[in-house]
This record gives C-alpha cells, sequence and structure tokens, in this order.
C-alpha cells in the first residue's frame, strides 16, 4: 500500500526535488529537452525512496496524534485542496495556458504554490491552534528531514549536471525541492494529499481515523 501511496504521489503531482523556470519549454533544444527529462526521471527516483516514504510517515504520526474531529476536519481540508488544485489546472487547461511554460515539472500545480481559500485557512489554524506539541514535532521532524536529505539532492544535482553539461546554464536546477518547501511552510505540508481520491474511494479521506482514537 505504501509503495502504491509513493507511485500515485508522483503521478498526481508531477513532483521531483527541483523547480527548473530558467528558461521556458519551447526556447530549448531537442538535447536539452532530453538531457532534462533525464535529470527529472533520476530525482523523481530521489524523491521515491528518500523523500517521499519519510513524508508520508511524519504526516501519518501527526494524523494520528490528533483527535478524531480535528482528523476528520484535515482530511477534509485537503480533499478541498487537491480540488481547488484540480479545478485550477482545468482552468489553465482550457485558456489555453502552458501551466508547465517556465516548468516542466509543473511546479504552479504544486501544493506550496496554491494557497486555501480563507475559510480553510481559518479551519487548518484552528487544527493547529489545537495540537501545539504535535505540530512543534512536525515541524521538528520535517527540519530533521532536510538535513538528512540535503546533501544527498545537493550531491545528485552535482553529479547530474556533470552527467548533462547542457544543463548547467540552467541555475535553478536543485534549487528549490519539495521538502524545503514544506520546512518553510509546515502547514502546507499538513493539506499536502498525494493519492487522488478516486483511487482511495469516493469521499473517503487519505489516513482514516484509528477506530479506537478518542474523540477530545
Amino acid at each position: 500500500m505504501l509503495k502504491r501511496i509513493i507511485n500515485l504521489a508522483i503521478v498526481a503531482m508531477v513532483v521531483a526535488t527541483v523547480s527548473v523556470m530558467a528558461a521556458p519549454n519551447q526556447g530549448m533544444s531537442d538535447s536539452e529537452r532530453v538531457a532534462l527529462r533525464a535529470y527529472q526521471t533520476e530525482m523523481q527516483n530521489f524523491n521515491k525512496t528518500e523523500v517521499f516514504p519519510k513524508l508520508i510517515e511524519i504526516q501519518k504520526n501527526f494524523d494520528q496524534s490528533i483527535s478524531k474531529n480535528d482528523l476528520e476536519t484535515l482530511n477534509n481540508l485537503r480533499t478541498n485542496m487537491r480540488a481547488e488544485r484540480m479545478e485550477r489546472r482545468k482552468e489553465n487547461k482550457g485558456q489555453g495556458n502552458n501551466t508547465q511554460g517556465n516548468n516542466p515539472q509543473g511546479n504552479s500545480m504544486k501544493p506550496g504554490n496554491v494557497a486555501p481559500n480563507p475559510d480553510n485557512a481559518a479551519e487548518l489554524n484552528k487544527i493547529i491552534q489545537n495540537n501545539p506539541k504535535q505540530y512543534d514535532k512536525l515541524k521538528s521532524d520535517l527540519q530533521k528531514l532536510q538535513q538528512e536529505v540535503q546533501p544527498k539532492l545537493d550531491e545528485l544535482n552535482k553529479n547530474l549536471l556533470e552527467k548533462y553539461p547542457i544543463l548547467k546554464n540552467r541555475p535553478n536546477l536543485g534549487k528549490n525541492s519539495m521538502i524545503n518547501t514544506f520546512v518553510q511552510s509546515p502547514d502546507k505540508f499538513l493539506l499536502w494529499n498525494p493519492t487522488p481520491n478516486k483511487m482511495m474511494g469516493p469521499n473517503k479521506p487519505t489516513n482514516t481515523p484509528d477506530k479506537d482514537m478518542k474523540n477530545k
């Protein structure tokens, strides 16, 4: 199940570890496109093994530490956030805009770049206020993960740029990782919902409360 969630996360969010906004796709040569796709694939594989499983575990630990009511509200917020992101994507496609024009990985659709509406933000803030210790631990866990994976990410980025020297003039490669976004904005991490709801069943939340969880 965990492997399936990780794979769905990669497909649903099209997230690698980097933001590539140095130049428009249409301004790239065929050789650059081939090199960039190969670069992205290796970065995605890094995420799959080094980042996603640990992010899922951090989120799971938080979810299991809060009340049933808070978790139900949080899962609803995640569902709403995902729906808003998908609606934004449909609107962009309908307008004929290339949402990946400056970023072939679809960075504009990442959770860190789609802000919740005011009502959802207020509900999320209530959850954080209800669970200050759990939220502090979540922030600490994200920071520890960042410290763990960032050196590996930097080394991989260096090796890939040596492997694909045609990409060396794209200075933003490797600069904007998903984990960094979540460390800077842990509230956005709480809304991270990598699993498509249609794959989990209608109206079924990503993380279901334990039956024996007490309602505070």
